[in-house]
């Protein structure tokens, strides 16, 4: 699984071993291309393994100076040099193919890290060497196998058991098996006075590397989420070693990350760009990706969006970094760069087939959908809704908001019994005992679903049913005038003429000019049923370039004529939101609500996070804004005039 922790490499001290490029494998295999993920340890090592090399080294005086990882699934055992540090990656599986009949020998565990081991104590890791010289330093390896094996007691038969087990084939790199037995022998045959020398002549290669014992245990911290533990232990790894420290910083950075010690991070996301490595892969995981995932934490997804397409270019085959980059341009609200990222670079097969959690995969589909539901694209975001709805597990905090969604494009599309089963399931789904906090998440989401259950089942003329849910939202916000419309006007259908005008009455007072008209109709008797308040909703993009600007004149108590603009305006409408542009201004956003259709005036009324009251006429071709509202007043109105429909706008283009 990819996330802000990528996986970490490990050193494995391999038996035959392929030296080229400064490692050298157990078999003839070359390193998977995402080896440099197991660097990050996140595999807790095994206890066995971790006590065999804690005995080899005791047992013959020596300091580790490398760093081992538990490496599952890399098939392989691997001495390697890396960007400074000595790894030794293995994988336990592995090592147990290695015993002969079917028994799983720790003789053999010891014989084969033995052998990895001599090649780090002798140097071999250090340069890339000939073929020929790859032999010799094979035969080196296995003699100071022999050596350690003879040490803890074992016999010659158990020594060679590992070598025994290869089948005898012919290899560039490695000794025919007869040289590789005969080397163990040797080493295991050696005298006192040769073992004194040999013992020496390691240690000659070898300083006391204190700072990877701070390393391997700020590894294990970060694992087991001891942070502050994590971020003090590379901190000191760093300070015992300052030339080779990109990986420690690389952790200490995530560390910082996890702590929301953000400003930390991103400062040691700095440091590593300035630190030369000649790996791109690691550059994109530990440095772009993770610093990535910083950003989309601190709410900045545009910065976050740039370092993971940063990432993405260094290792086209990393398509979560290209998921999370598509993520982060929906969250910045670029929803047509996300879309078309996820057209035309991310298949569903590379979503489906990523390396993550099924709520991940999940995750991935919803912002998908997103992309196309911001873009008009309702075919394809029900399409991606009902995906995600499907991978999200009961307890995900996140569940509910597919059919929040899928109920606006059931409105949209006017099925009104799905969109109302859809609102339904939102509501039940957020208050599980299990999703109790989804409340705070979806809190606003909610509001609006309630005053779409209430509009909705005014229009079956349900109206007990209406008022339920009228009522949960005024409980809920109980100064939003729209709501004591909708109330109302169920009292009104009711037959309940005093509380209808209660309610009209406490809208009005509230600053609703509906409200306070609706008071005066009811005198006069002269109310209408609404339509359906989604019925004709505006939708796409327009343009226009007439522009109108009155202000309200308190002397004449009258609206004067201030400004005419001749100004190209772009507007974009979906159910939810809106978006407009005057002439190279930036756009700008608001979310919105249906209101009602006013047959009198005959003009769509809307309502908008800013207590801002927006007006169509009926065929959608003027839009009117009344802002600026002071004692139930609006003090300013703009007129957008002769409204012409161009599909190919979009908000953030």
């Amino acid at each position: 699984m990819k996330s802000s922790f990528k996986t970490v490499i490990v050193f494995f001290i391999s038996f035959f071993c392929y030296c080229q490029s400064d490692h050298c494998s157990y078999n003839t295999e070359k390193l998977p291309n995402n080896y440099y993920r197991y660097l990050q340890g996140n595999f807790e090592n095994d206890n066995q393994i971790d006590k065999i090399i804690f005995d080899i080294t005791t047992l013959i005086g020596l300091e580790k100076n490398f760093v081992y990882v538990n490496s599952p699934g890399i098939n392989n055992c691997v001495a390697l040099n890396y960007e400074g540090f000595r790894y030794i990656l293995y994988d336990k599986s592995f090592l147990n193919k290695l015993s002969q009949n079917k028994n799983i020998k720790q003789s053999v565990y010891i014989s084969v890290l033995a052998h990895e081991i001599g090649h780090h104590l002798q140097g071999h890791t250090l340069k890339n060497i000939s073929e020929n010289d790859n032999k010799l330093s094979e035969i080196e390896a296995d003699k100071f196998s022999g050596f350690v094996m003879a040490k803890f007691g074992y016999s010659l038969m158990e020594a060679q058991e590992a070598i025994n087990s290869l089948p005898q084939t012919f290899s560039k790199t490695h000794p025919d098996k007869l040289k590789r037995l005969l080397a163990i022998k040797e080493g295991y045959e050696i005298t006192t006075k040769k073992q004194n020398y040999f013992i020496s002549k390691i240690k000659s290669e070898l300083l006391n590397t204190l700072f990877v014992q701070y390393y391997m245990k700020g590894q294990e911290d970060l694992r087991n989420n001891n942070i502050e533990d994590a971020i003090d232990n590379f901190t000191t790894s760093i300070t015992l070693n300052k030339e080779n420290n990109f990986f420690p910083i690389a952790l200490r950075a995530i560390a910082y990350s996890k702590a929301k010690l953000y400003p930390q991070a991103i400062n040691d996301y700095k440091k590593l760009e300035n630190i030369k490595i000649n790996d791109s892969l690691a550059i994109g995981d530990f440095l772009y990706f993770n610093r990535g995932v910083t950003f989309a934490k601190m709410e900045d997804f545009s910065k976050a969006s740039k370092d993971f397409y940063k990432a993405y270019e260094l290792n086209k085959k990393d398509k979560i970094a290209l998921m999370r980059f598509a993520e982060s341009q929906t969250l910045n609200r670029n929803y047509q760069s996300a879309k078309l990222a996820y057209e035309f670079q991310l298949t569903d097969d590379d979503i489906n087939n990523s390396e993550l959690e099924k709520f991940s995969i999940g995750d991935a589909f919803f912002y998908k959908a997103l992309s196309y539901y911001e873009t008009n694209d309702l075919e394809y975001s029900e399409k991606y809704f009902e995906e995600a709805k499907k991978l999200f597990p009961k307890e995900y905090p996140r569940l509910a908001l597919p059919y929040f969604y899928l109920g606006r494009i059931f409105e949209k599309k006017h099925n009104y019994e799905k969109a109302l089963e859809q609102y339904l399931a939102f509501i039940e789904i957020n208050k599980s005992e299990q999703n109790y906090f989804m409340y705070d998440i979806n809190y606003d989401k909610a509001n609006d679903v309630y005053l779409s259950l209430a509009n909705l089942y005014q229009q079956k003329e349900d109206y007990d049913l209406s008022t339920k849910y009228i009522n949960t939202l005024i409980e809920r916000k109980p100064k939003l005038p729209n709501s004591y419309i909708t109330r109302g006007l169920n009292n009104y259908y009711k037959n309940n003429l005093e509380n209808a005008k209660s309610d009209f009455l406490k809208s009005c007072d509230l600053g609703s000019n509906e409200g306070c008209e609706l008071i005066e109709k009811l005198k006069n008797k002269t109310i209408q049923k609404v339509k359906l308040k989604s019925s004709n909703h505006i939708t796409g993009g327009y343009k226009t370039n007439k522009i109108l600007e009155y202000t309200y004149n308190s002397l004449t108590k009258e609206y004067d004529l201030t400004n005419e603009l001749n100004v190209q305006s772009k507007l974009y409408f979906d159910l939810d939101n809106y978006a407009f542009k005057r002439g190279e201004n930036n756009w700008l956003h608001s979310p919105w609500t249906y209101q009602n259709y006013d047959e009198s005036s005959q003009r769509h009324f809307y309502l908008d996070n800013y207590r801002q009251t927006i007006t169509f006429d009926k065929n959608y071709k003027k839009i009117t804004w009344y802002t600026n509202e002071i004692n139930n007043v609006f003090q300013k109105i703009i007129i957008y005039t002769e409204l012409i429909e161009d599909k190919t706008i979009r908000p953030n283009e």
